[in-house]
Protein backbone atom coordinates (compact mmCIF):
# COMPACT_ATOMS: atom_id res chain seq x y z
CA UNK A 1 0.00 0.00 0.00
CA UNK A 2 2.60 2.39 0.86
CA UNK A 3 6.87 3.26 0.29
CA UNK A 4 9.48 5.00 1.07
CA UNK A 5 8.37 6.26 4.17
CA UNK A 6 10.37 8.26 6.39
CA UNK A 7 10.23 9.68 9.91
CA UNK A 8 9.01 13.47 9.49
CA UNK A 9 8.25 14.63 13.11
CA UNK A 10 8.10 13.10 16.55
CA UNK A 11 5.38 14.22 18.92
CA UNK A 12 4.81 14.25 22.47
CA UNK A 13 3.10 10.73 22.03
CA UNK A 14 2.88 10.15 18.14
CA UNK A 15 5.41 9.74 14.87
CA UNK A 16 4.27 11.39 11.82
CA UNK A 17 5.79 9.44 8.77
CA UNK A 18 5.98 10.98 4.93
CA UNK A 19 5.02 8.18 2.38
CA UNK A 20 3.94 7.12 -0.78
CA UNK A 21 0.85 5.35 -1.98
CA UNK A 22 2.24 2.63 -4.03
CA UNK A 23 -1.51 3.06 -6.29
CA UNK A 24 -1.22 6.42 -7.25
CA UNK A 25 2.28 7.73 -5.97
CA UNK A 26 0.20 10.62 -3.68
CA UNK A 27 2.87 11.24 -1.23
CA UNK A 28 0.90 10.77 2.28
CA UNK A 29 1.21 11.73 6.25
CA UNK A 30 1.00 8.45 8.24
CA UNK A 31 0.29 9.39 12.18
CA UNK A 32 1.51 6.24 14.82
CA UNK A 33 0.69 6.03 18.28
CA UNK A 34 4.02 5.33 19.65
CA UNK A 35 2.36 3.59 22.72
CA UNK A 36 -1.30 2.23 23.57
CA UNK A 37 0.05 1.70 26.92
CA UNK A 38 -0.62 5.44 27.68
CA UNK A 39 -4.02 5.22 28.07
CA UNK A 40 -4.97 9.28 27.66
CA UNK A 41 -2.87 9.21 24.23
CA UNK A 42 -5.14 6.25 23.30
CA UNK A 43 -8.19 7.44 24.53
CA UNK A 44 -7.71 11.00 22.15
CA UNK A 45 -6.21 9.15 19.05
CA UNK A 46 -8.77 6.61 18.91
CA UNK A 47 -11.02 9.39 19.15
CA UNK A 48 -8.83 10.83 16.50
CA UNK A 49 -9.52 8.01 13.92
CA UNK A 50 -13.41 8.47 14.34
CA UNK A 51 -13.47 11.67 13.61
CA UNK A 52 -10.93 11.62 10.54
CA UNK A 53 -12.48 8.73 9.46
CA UNK A 54 -15.97 10.49 9.38
CA UNK A 55 -16.86 11.37 5.92
CA UNK A 56 -17.91 15.08 7.52
CA UNK A 57 -17.78 17.95 4.87
CA UNK A 58 -15.52 18.58 1.66
CA UNK A 59 -14.05 21.31 3.48
CA UNK A 60 -13.06 19.06 6.55
CA UNK A 61 -9.62 17.32 6.51
CA UNK A 62 -10.91 13.57 5.80
CA UNK A 63 -7.92 10.68 6.67
CA UNK A 64 -7.39 8.46 3.77
CA UNK A 65 -7.15 5.15 6.08
CA UNK A 66 -7.60 4.74 9.76
CA UNK A 67 -7.08 1.59 12.06
CA UNK A 68 -7.52 1.09 15.00
CA UNK A 69 -6.53 -2.29 16.13
CA UNK A 70 -2.98 -3.45 16.59
CA UNK A 71 -0.34 -2.54 19.13
CA UNK A 72 0.05 1.02 17.11
CA UNK A 73 -2.79 2.46 15.82
CA UNK A 74 -2.38 4.59 12.93
CA UNK A 75 -4.16 6.78 10.38
CA UNK A 76 -3.39 7.76 7.34
CA UNK A 77 -4.29 11.64 5.79
CA UNK A 78 -3.10 13.78 3.03
CA UNK A 79 0.04 15.79 2.62
CA UNK A 80 -0.90 19.68 1.69
CA UNK A 81 2.22 20.31 -0.34
CA UNK A 82 1.26 24.34 0.18
CA UNK A 83 1.23 24.14 3.89
CA UNK A 84 -1.66 26.48 5.42
CA UNK A 85 -3.20 29.95 4.62
CA UNK A 86 -1.02 31.34 7.57
CA UNK A 87 1.75 33.00 5.16
CA UNK A 88 -1.03 34.75 3.20
CA UNK A 89 -2.43 36.60 6.13
CA UNK A 90 -2.73 40.30 5.22
CA UNK A 91 -1.95 39.59 1.92
CA UNK A 92 -5.35 38.37 0.53
CA UNK A 93 -7.91 40.41 -1.79
CA UNK A 94 -11.50 41.15 -0.12
CA UNK A 95 -13.53 38.82 -2.27
CA UNK A 96 -10.78 35.98 -1.60
CA UNK A 97 -10.43 36.97 1.80
CA UNK A 98 -14.52 36.37 2.15
CA UNK A 99 -14.43 33.04 0.32
CA UNK A 100 -11.81 31.64 2.51
CA UNK A 101 -12.93 32.47 5.75
CA UNK A 102 -16.14 31.23 3.98
CA UNK A 103 -14.82 28.51 3.40
CA UNK A 104 -13.77 27.43 7.05
CA UNK A 105 -17.45 28.25 8.48
CA UNK A 106 -18.76 25.49 6.25
CA UNK A 107 -16.17 23.00 7.79
CA UNK A 108 -16.89 23.95 11.26
CA UNK A 109 -20.75 24.51 10.50
CA UNK A 110 -20.88 20.85 8.80
CA UNK A 111 -18.43 19.84 12.61
CA UNK A 112 -20.89 21.56 14.53
CA UNK A 113 -24.14 19.73 12.88
CA UNK A 114 -22.48 16.29 13.98
CA UNK A 115 -21.78 17.67 17.34
CA UNK A 116 -18.01 17.74 16.91
CA UNK A 117 -16.10 20.82 18.11
CA UNK A 118 -12.63 21.21 16.80
CA UNK A 119 -11.20 23.78 19.69
CA UNK A 120 -7.82 24.87 17.64
CA UNK A 121 -9.21 26.87 14.37
CA UNK A 122 -6.24 28.95 13.53
CA UNK A 123 -4.71 29.91 10.42
CA UNK A 124 -1.98 27.18 10.68
CA UNK A 125 -4.57 24.89 10.80
CA UNK A 126 -6.73 25.76 7.73
CA UNK A 127 -4.77 24.07 4.79
CA UNK A 128 -4.73 24.72 0.96
CA UNK A 129 -5.16 21.88 -1.37
CA UNK A 130 -3.47 21.94 -4.65
CA UNK A 131 -6.88 22.57 -5.96
CA UNK A 132 -6.88 26.07 -4.45
CA UNK A 133 -9.68 25.21 -1.77
CA UNK A 134 -9.43 25.16 2.21
CA UNK A 135 -9.70 22.50 4.28
CA UNK A 136 -10.01 22.49 8.22
CA UNK A 137 -8.16 20.15 10.51
CA UNK A 138 -4.84 19.93 12.37
CA UNK A 139 -2.53 17.95 10.38
CA UNK A 140 -0.22 17.66 12.71
CA UNK A 141 3.16 18.15 10.84
CA UNK A 142 1.57 19.54 7.25
CA UNK A 143 2.11 23.17 8.07
CA UNK A 144 2.91 25.04 11.76
CA UNK A 145 0.37 23.70 13.80
CA UNK A 146 1.41 20.64 15.84
CA UNK A 147 -1.39 20.69 18.32
CA UNK A 148 -3.72 17.41 19.41
CA UNK A 149 -6.24 17.35 16.55
CA UNK A 150 -9.84 17.87 17.89
CA UNK A 151 -9.17 17.38 21.33
CA UNK A 152 -11.84 17.17 23.42
CA UNK A 153 -10.00 19.68 26.14
CA UNK A 154 -7.37 20.81 23.41
CA UNK A 155 -8.13 24.86 24.67
CA UNK A 156 -6.39 26.17 21.52
CA UNK A 157 -3.83 28.35 20.93
CA UNK A 158 -3.74 32.22 22.55
CA UNK A 159 -5.10 34.94 20.75
CA UNK A 160 -7.57 32.54 19.09
CA UNK A 161 -9.55 30.75 22.07
CA UNK A 162 -12.09 32.25 23.61
CA UNK A 163 -11.48 33.94 26.73
CA UNK A 164 -13.74 31.79 28.63
CA UNK A 165 -11.65 28.71 27.63
CA UNK A 166 -8.42 30.48 27.52
CA UNK A 167 -5.84 29.25 29.82
CA UNK A 168 -7.92 25.96 30.62
CA UNK A 169 -10.34 27.85 32.11
CA UNK A 170 -13.40 26.26 30.66
CA UNK A 171 -14.94 23.67 28.27
CA UNK A 172 -14.58 24.18 24.41
CA UNK A 173 -17.54 24.39 23.24
CA UNK A 174 -18.70 25.78 19.35
CA UNK A 175 -19.20 29.30 20.39
CA UNK A 176 -15.28 29.04 21.69
CA UNK A 177 -14.93 27.82 17.74
CA UNK A 178 -16.68 30.96 16.65
CA UNK A 179 -14.56 33.01 18.35
CA UNK A 180 -11.59 31.52 17.10
CA UNK A 181 -13.30 31.80 13.15
CA UNK A 182 -13.47 35.45 14.42
CA UNK A 183 -9.53 35.70 15.63
CA UNK A 184 -8.59 33.24 12.12
CA UNK A 185 -10.43 36.21 9.88
CA UNK A 186 -8.79 38.81 12.11
CA UNK A 187 -5.53 37.41 11.46
CA UNK A 188 -6.00 36.64 7.68
CA UNK A 189 -7.32 40.11 7.62
CA UNK A 190 -4.74 41.95 8.76
CA UNK A 191 -1.72 39.98 8.54
CA UNK A 192 -1.45 40.22 12.61
CA UNK A 193 -1.63 37.60 14.83
CA UNK A 194 -4.43 38.44 17.75
CA UNK A 195 -3.59 38.39 21.20
CA UNK A 196 -5.34 37.30 24.79
CA UNK A 197 -7.57 40.17 25.53
CA UNK A 198 -6.96 42.22 22.35
CA UNK A 199 -9.51 44.51 20.55
CA UNK A 200 -10.21 42.21 17.54
CA UNK A 201 -11.59 44.80 15.28
CA UNK A 202 -9.42 45.45 12.30
CA UNK A 203 -10.36 49.08 12.07
CA UNK A 204 -8.31 49.80 15.38
CA UNK A 205 -5.27 48.72 14.11
CA UNK A 206 -5.74 50.51 10.83
CA UNK A 207 -6.89 48.03 8.60
CA UNK A 208 -10.44 49.06 6.66
CA UNK A 209 -11.39 46.20 5.68
CA UNK A 210 -15.31 46.40 4.29
CA UNK A 211 -18.03 46.40 6.51
CA UNK A 212 -19.31 43.08 6.48
CA UNK A 213 -15.73 41.40 7.14
CA UNK A 214 -15.40 43.65 9.90
CA UNK A 215 -19.00 43.19 11.61
CA UNK A 216 -18.29 38.94 10.79
CA UNK A 217 -15.25 39.50 13.23
CA UNK A 218 -17.03 41.70 15.73
CA UNK A 219 -20.02 39.48 16.25
CA UNK A 220 -17.81 36.18 16.50
CA UNK A 221 -15.56 37.79 19.08
CA UNK A 222 -17.82 38.58 21.20
CA UNK A 223 -16.90 38.47 25.02
CA UNK A 224 -20.47 37.16 25.63
CA UNK A 225 -20.34 33.55 23.92
CA UNK A 226 -23.78 33.42 24.40
CA UNK A 227 -24.40 36.69 21.85
CA UNK A 228 -22.06 35.02 19.37
CA UNK A 229 -23.50 33.59 16.07
CA UNK A 230 -23.20 30.31 15.27
CA UNK A 231 -21.01 29.38 11.89
CA UNK A 232 -24.47 28.79 10.00
CA UNK A 233 -25.23 32.77 10.77
CA UNK A 234 -21.25 33.36 9.95
CA UNK A 235 -22.11 32.05 6.56
CA UNK A 236 -25.66 33.64 6.30
CA UNK A 237 -23.69 37.01 6.96
CA UNK A 238 -20.63 36.47 4.55
CA UNK A 239 -23.60 35.73 1.70
CA UNK A 240 -24.80 39.47 2.14
CA UNK A 241 -27.27 39.10 5.04
CA UNK A 242 -25.77 41.08 7.99
CA UNK A 243 -28.77 40.74 10.05
CA UNK A 244 -28.06 36.97 11.13
CA UNK A 245 -25.46 38.83 12.78
CA UNK A 246 -28.14 40.51 15.57
CA UNK A 247 -27.94 38.59 18.65
CA UNK A 248 -31.13 36.53 19.51
CA UNK A 249 -31.61 36.93 23.50
CA UNK A 250 -31.57 33.26 25.47
CA UNK A 251 -34.73 31.31 25.65
CA UNK A 252 -34.44 32.23 29.17
CA UNK A 253 -34.12 35.88 28.88
CA UNK A 254 -37.98 35.56 26.23
CA UNK A 255 -39.62 33.96 28.88
CA UNK A 256 -38.45 36.58 31.72
CA UNK A 257 -39.65 39.38 29.19
CA UNK A 258 -42.72 37.61 29.00
CA UNK A 259 -43.19 37.00 32.43
CA UNK A 260 -42.78 40.66 33.06
CA UNK A 261 -45.08 41.60 30.13
CA UNK A 262 -47.66 39.46 30.92
CA UNK A 263 -47.48 41.32 35.04
CA UNK A 264 -47.91 44.53 33.87
CA UNK A 265 -51.02 43.92 32.08
CA UNK A 266 -52.24 41.96 34.87
CA UNK A 267 -51.46 45.00 36.55
CA UNK A 268 -52.95 47.70 33.71
CA UNK A 269 -56.20 45.64 33.85
CA UNK A 270 -55.92 45.33 37.37
CA UNK A 271 -55.87 49.28 37.24
CA UNK A 272 -58.41 49.91 34.98
CA UNK A 273 -60.99 47.84 36.74
CA UNK A 274 -61.12 49.37 39.75
CA UNK A 275 -60.85 52.99 38.14
CA UNK A 276 -64.25 51.31 36.22
CA UNK A 277 -65.76 50.48 39.91
CA UNK A 278 -65.20 53.85 40.71
CA UNK A 279 -67.05 55.90 38.21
Amino acid sequence: MIRNHRLFKRGTWADLYLAELIATGETVIIKVLRDRRDKTALHTFLREIRIVTTSIHKRVLRAILGNSDGPQPYYIMPYFRHGPITPYAGKLPHDRLRAAIRQVCEGVAAMHAQEIIHGDLKPDNVMIAADGNLHVGDPLGNGAGCTVMYAENSGGTPGYWAPEVAGGGGPISKAADVFSIGATLFHLATGRRPMDGQNLDPWAVGMHVPEDIRQVILAACRRDPNLRPSAEQLILALDGNLGALVPTPPTSAIAGLAILVGACCAVLIGIGSLFGKNK
